[in-house]
């Protein structure tokens, strides 16, 4: 009888922990964003990073959006998200879209609003294609950031957990700047230090080993500015820049050439490094080139060699200074802010 009563207590006791093991709960991972933001340029400085449709080397380049768990997930979980900030998802008849978020994630796939996030990951990473572009996309209400750098933004937000062992975090959003870094190159000009152009017009022109590249050129004096967008992603490369005194009867035309660059440097000849360069100069009327908008012929002004997002060999102008107006340096801002009065012309040339 104890032999029987002693079997009877190790069968209970068995049946008790296997009832135990089935009523064992999934761990519940907790789901965050590693980081509330990160900043990136919208191009790497190649012609990779540019949009398929506008270079036939572009395939953008990818920024990863990094997902952390406390404990590895015991099970798929399905999370739906959505995507917010000003740059654009989906394109349109008159633009091209400036990012995508790709199906194939790090241990994740996107579908629609939902991903899904693999068992047994650590950790996993949206894949958010980014594009290059020919525009400039800025106005006065653009966003700054802390270098006063304009930035369109991709975000991203954790909604709820549609399906499997995961739960929410605090770090539910994912930020993206994406910065501007395009060079420009602007041309303001008056008469005998003043901001009058009379009947002044100038233009600028650009070319690429000597070979006339493009130009902006307004087809009157009324509008004392030209502005040319050089942008990040073109090849590497020596510009050479020309100001023409296209037309007009003044004999001391004064102007200021304006050299911004947000994706990187600008140095001088001499070794100076910034990435707002300023030059002066004046012609008189034995300056005046009429030139044919055909087959432009000037002379190069001042040329700039650019690799990567940076420029080098920025040369002063190879024009008399004396009697040129000396402005004052202005901010990266005000540059914008003249450029939104001036459309600039976006360098289209050859990206081979």
């Amino acid at each position: 009888m104890k032999i029987k009563f002693l079997l009877g207590v190790v069968a209970i006791g068995a049946v008790t922990a296997l009832n135990s093991c089935k009523d064992d709960e999934v761990p519940v991972a907790g789901i965050n964003f590693e980081l509330a933001e990160q900043e990136v340029t919208e191009s790497d400085g190649t012609v990779a990073s540019f949009h398929p449709d506008e270079a036939d080397d572009g395939v953008g380049r990818v920024i990863k959006a990094k997902l952390v768990f406390d404990i590895p997930l015991a099970g798929d979980v399905v999370l739906k998200f959505d995507v917010d900030g000003n740059a654009r998802q989906t394109a349109s008849t008159d633009e091209l879209n400036d990012f995508t978020i790709e199906a194939e994630g790090e241990s994740l796939t996107v579908d629609g609003t939902n991903v899904t996030i693999l068992k047994g990951a650590t950790e996993a990473s949206f894949n958010v294609r980014i594009y290059e572009d020919f525009v400039m996309e800025w106005d006065a209400d653009s966003e700054l950031n802390d270098d006063d750098i304009p930035y369109e933004s991709i975000e991203l937000v954790l909604e709820s957990v549609v399906s499997g062992p995961g739960k929410l975090g605090e770090a539910l959003e994912h930020e993206i700047k994406v910065l501007e870094d395009d060079a420009y190159v602007y041309m303001q000009w008056g008469i005998n230090n003043s901001e009058n152009p009379g009947d002044v017009n100038m233009d600028m022109l650009i070319y690429f080993n000597n070979t006339f590249a493009g130009g902006a050129a307004f087809s009157n004096a009324s509008n004392p500015y030209e502005i040319i967008t050089i942008p990040g992603g073109y090849p590497a490369r020596t510009f050479g820049l020309s100001y023409v005194y296209k037309s007009g009867t003044a004999d001391d035309v004064d102007f200021m050439i304006e050299i911004l660059n947000f994706g990187g440097t600008l140095t001088t000849t001499s070794g100076t490094s910034n990435p707002l360069l300023q030059f002066n100069g004046s012609y008189t009327l034995a300056n005046i080139n009429n030139y044919s908008s055909s087959a432009p012929q000037s002379k190069i002004t001042q040329s700039i060699t650019k690799s990567g997002l940076n420029y080098t060999n920025v040369t002063e102008l190879t024009i008399p200074t004396s009697g040129s107006r000396v402005g004052n340096k202005i901010s990266r801002e005000q540059i914008l802010r003249r450029a939104t009065a001036v459309k600039p012309l976006s360098l289209r040339g050859s990206l081979k």
